[in-house]
């Protein structure tokens, strides 16, 4: 029995590239991968306080409330075209 190991890798190719779906498979998982790999540099996060965290809340059990930002609430009755 004899194995003919460099025609395998070219039958491989030739079966995938007749497999329209396995390539686009394969195309798409490694376009995901060069994504996933090079994120920070593809997109970098350039805000100053995207990490910043206030230690007071920080050591709260979860599930603690907090106001951070309380807004008048205003007539928006008159603005709502399905109240009339």
């Amino acid at each position: 029995m004899l194995l003919q190991v460099g025609n395998s890798g070219e039958q491989r190719w030739q079966q995938l590239k007749k497999n329209k779906f396995a390539l686009a498979s394969i195309i798409l998982i490694t376009v995901a991968l060069f994504c996933a790999i090079f994120a920070y540099w593809i997109s970098p996060d350039s805000s100053t306080n995207a990490d910043l965290q206030t230690v007071e809340i920080q050591a709260k059990k979860p599930g603690y409330r907090q106001l951070f930002l309380r807004l008048p609430i205003k007539n928006s009755s008159s603005n709502n075209p399905l109240s009339k």
